[in-house]
């Protein structure tokens, strides 16, 4: 036993999740398709384990630290977790200064430099991390250092070497499934988790907040039909009646890859129950391609963001208002059975308070889909955290870097919008104040949703208010509970996980705040149907 020890390699992969709605069991992908390859590469010289943790349990990760005694310890890190990544790395070097510590994911590959310090880490993979990875631990067998290996960054490295560390590809074929056992996953599986899957990798668009697109990652390419469809059959049998958010940066940029992939997905929604939730851009979809997946399991978040021309032009997406509603339109024709939610964005730089109004004026207005507004954020490593200063922005001091103030909307404005947000989500869902609140809408506020509410806020009582900004705070004071989440809640009508806000006290406030509407609908029109 203990020169087996000797021989090989311990390697501990770590995702470190929140809770999302009651399904809150969700997964990295990142640590797991690394295990995967590992596994297959290495074979017994690696012994290799995926420890997925939910709601930020440090204490779990010290116990299965303990119990495995790893060689090198690798974190995938998120906008959530990194604030834990980098204070459990620290920890470690103080406990063991020759373990090997390496960080990947979306902020790793945003951050680079600056995390690898902040966390005292040994290393960083920016962007795909099979073949990185895969180099360092023959490195590692071999006894030498990390030096010189495509696609990683060692904290020796210059901010001008930094910058310059490109992704390392490997072809997607030669990548095995995590989709197949429990031990790549790094939980027990049953129904009701909650998994990303990929169908493809890369990204053709060019949008200014989002730090992938600096990487050289345009090129899209996709994994085999053979491996989707194998991994689809493991999730009926293994984990029926689960959320399967498709991470592809736009599954429907190819039509006809599409179309051969949705039977493979409708098969996955009537045999195994499975809920698919996919992004995406209008202008990929055509009536042909709605019909074919046409199926109340299948959710479309459609990407719309804005229809102001000025921050268009920033984010580098640019399409009419036009072309956006026939497009709708064609989609409640073709697809009544899927679920859409329309994502727009608040907090936009070039943006003032009332464009935004005017945005949220024409989304509540629209019908048939849900609707969702994204806090916009700057994101490390994106075009956009880049002009910052040219763009007057400011942000919260922890992440996610949500932005808080622009030139053209103050941070008490930012502030309004969030809490219109806030309300009118909680009032158009209750089944009680709905249909009274789109009636004042109509007849008293020529359609404007948001002057409805802002003359509604100035009307109600302080303790009113009161309650309403306590709610807000607490939305505001961390990373783990965010509006953005909230809206998520109210939409699919979830039951929110423990360890992010118990289902009694978001009962509380969403019932409070609907008794305001409805007392105030009571004194201004007696209670009567206009």
């Amino acid at each position: 036993m203990v020169s087996n020890r000797k021989k090989n390699v311990r390697l501990l992969l770590v995702g470190i999740s929140r809770h999302l709605n009651d399904y809150f069991r969700v997964i990295s992908l990142g640590v797991a398709c690394l295990k995967s390859y590992a596994d297959v590469k290495f074979k017994d010289k690696v012994v290799s384990k995926t420890l997925n943790i939910f709601d930020i349990d440090e204490a779990q990760f010290w116990k299965e630290n303990g119990e495995f005694s790893p060689d090198i310890i690798g974190f995938s890190c998120f906008l959530w977790n990194v604030d834990t990544v980098i204070k459990i790395c620290r920890e470690l070097k103080k406990k063991n200064p020759k373990i090997k510590i390496f960080l990947g994911g979306p902020e790793a590959t945003g951050r680079r430099l600056r995390l690898l310090k902040e966390s005292l880490a040994d290393a960083l993979i920016v962007g795909e991390g099979e073949g990185p990875l895969a180099d360092m631990l023959s490195r590692c067998l071999e006894k030498k250092g990390w030096d010189n290996i495509s696609g990683v960054i060692l904290p020796s490295y210059s901010e001008k070497q930094s910058s310059e560390v490109l992704p390392q590809i490997i072809p997607l074929e030669n990548l095995p499934s995590p989709f197949n056992s429990e031990q790549a996953l790094g939980l027990q599986v049953h129904p009701k988790m909650f998994y990303p899957f990929e169908t493809m990798r890369g990204c053709p668009n060019r949008c200014a907040y989002c730090m992938w697109t600096t990487l050289g990652a345009k090129s899209v390419r996709y994994f085999p039909l053979e491996r989707i469809r194998d991994d689809m059959e493991w999730m009926i049998k293994n984990t029926p009646q689960t959320y399967i958010f498709v991470a592809d940066s736009d599954t429907f940029v190819n039509k006809e890859r599409a179309m051969q992939l949705a039977p493979i997905f409708l098969r996955g929604a009537e045999q195994g129950k499975l809920r698919f939730v996919f992004q995406t851009n209008l202008k990929n979809w055509d009536a042909e391609l709605m019909k074919a997946y046409n199926h109340p399991f299948i959710e479309l978040n459609i990407g719309i963001n804005t229809l102001n021309e000025k921050v268009q032009k920033l984010f580098g997406r640019v399409y009419t208002k036009q072309f956006v509603e026939k497009n709708l339109l064609l989609l409640h024709q073709f697809a009544p059975d899927v679920h859409v939610l329309m994502q727009m964005m608040y907090a936009c730089p070039k943006e003032t308070f009332s464009e935004f109004c005017s945005l949220f004026d024409w989304a509540w207005s629209f019908p048939y889909f849900s609707k969702m507004f994204f806090h916009t954020q700057l994101l490390s490593g994106s075009r956009m955290e880049a002009q910052q200063k040219e763009l007057s922005i400011t942000t919260r001091k922890q992440a996610p870097f949500y932005i808080t103030s622009t030139a053209e909307c103050n941070h008490s404005e930012i502030k309004t919008e969030e809490l219109m947000i806030l309300c009118t989500a909680i009032w158009m869902k209750n089944s009680k104040t709905s249909p009274l609140y789109k009636e004042i809408v109509k007849t008293k506020f020529k359609g404007s949703f948001s002057l409805a509410f802002l003359t509604l806020w100035t009307s109600l009582q302080k303790k009113q208010k009161s309650l309403i900004l306590e709610f807000y705070d607490y939305l505001e004071s961390g990373k783990d509970r965010l509006l953005d989440d909230l809206q998520l809640d109210i939409i699919h009508e979830f039951n929110v996980a423990p360890g992010r806000l118990g289902n009694s006290k978001l009962t509380h406030y969403t019932n409070s705040i609907s008794d305001f509407f409805y007392e105030y609908y009571e004194k201004v029109f007696g209670g009567k149907r206009i």
